[in-house]
């Protein structure tokens, strides 16, 4: 496999700029690997080659609260409007056992088993309940981390409390939530974040759904399904994908917990860079070959008198695309093997 190094040098021979001091040639190093990154990410999202439907590689969102005073009392704390705590923190004598006083009440409530979620005879429709989160105090502020197999669904829950007495206190919302292949659809909420590199999403299936969940737009589901901003919750059997703000839309909205399994093409998760000329693109080494033709027709765009050429671009543009085109026969080729004919059934040998 090549390295951000060796495509550099392919790309200055084939660029005849190879001689001379840096100030002195036509392109800068930090312009050919651009155009190296955007040939990565063109042909990627040509054939497909990120393909995944297993990474469920997680990381948990997470919030902060942080308080302030020294007296008075927490009267509660809570997360996307749902209290996490069971009963009110005073004051201790210090912001910093206040805070560690705050972050036991909270995970005591979540093993006490009474915001865990329910069995599903339990659940009512457009009922919110909190999941059991988990607390770490470090000086005057609490960390609150959403627990594990909730992925992207909680970023964006702000956590707001309720003080008296002379207790204040600021917070950040919960974020960095993240998990490729799995999303965690929550009761009562509609829309969801789905991984930042996420190009396509090719398969959704829901655990407690038979068949898969197809997307659709809002147009088609006008006139599929009109009114389907108002269908009671229950189990999704369309979602509207955005994939410009990378989030999605369930229709209806979920009536229970569940979780969703995801095929999803994505973008390389790094950039290749001039910090690591050693790393080497994230797609198949056979393909690879792509990324020249494409950095070379994108060279010969760059609006300078020396380098602006619209015929060599072309040409290479149409290398580009040949080369895609033999890739793709041979992706038809090994998806539809094609059997050998007239072989002689081994039984009859």
């Amino acid at each position: 496999m090549p390295t951000v190094e060796q495509l550099l040098k392919l790309l200055r021979k084939q660029l005849d700029d190879e001689i001379g001091a840096d100030s002195q040639k036509n392109y800068q190093d930090w312009e050919l690997v651009r155009y190296i990154n955007e040939g990565q990410q063109e042909v990627n999202k040509e054939l497909q080659l990120l393909k995944f439907d297993d990474d469920f590689t997680e990381v948990t969102a997470s919030g902060t609260i942080t308080l302030s005073g020294t007296a008075g009392s927490i009267t509660s704390v809570s997360v996307n409007g749902v209290p996490i705590t069971s009963s009110a923190v005073p004051f201790d004598g210090t912001l910093a056992q206040t805070a560690q006083d705050l972050a036991n009440n909270i995970n005591a409530f979540s093993a006490s088993g009474l915001n865990v979620i329910q069995p599903l005879s339990t659940w009512l429709e457009n009922t919110t309940i909190a999941l059991p989160y988990i607390a770490t105090a470090n000086g005057a502020v609490v960390t609150i981390t959403a627990p594990a197999g909730t992925g992207f669904s909680p970023n964006g829950y702000v956590i707001s409390g309720i003080m008296t007495g002379g207790m204040s206190y600021i917070s950040t919302a919960m974020a960095g939530g993240s998990c490729l292949c799995k999303l965690f659809l929550i009761p009562g909420q509609r829309r969801y974040q789905i991984h930042p590199k996420t190009y396509l999403i090719t398969r959704f299936k829901d655990e407690y759904v038979e068949e898969p969940v197809y997307a659709i737009t809002k147009n088609d589901l006008d006139q599929t399904y009109p009114g389907w901003g108002k269908i009671r919750p229950g189990a999704p059997i369309r979602y509207i994908p955005d994939f410009i703000s990378k989030k999605i839309t369930m229709v209806p909205q979920p009536r229970i917990y569940s979780t969703a399994f995801l095929d999803v093409v994505r973008f390389p998760y790094t950039e290749l860079s001039l910090s690591n000329l050693s790393a080497t693109p994230e797609i198949d080494e056979e393909f690879v070959s792509a990324l020249i033709p494409y950095a070379m027709k994108m060279a010969f765009l760059k609006n300078d008198r020396e380098t602006l050429s619209t015929l060599r671009s072309e040409r290479w543009e149409r290398e580009y695309l040949r080369i895609l085109d033999q890739h793709r026969i041979n992706q038809k080729i090994r998806r539809n093997p094609v059997p050998p004919m007239n072989m002689v059934p081994a039984g009859f040998l």
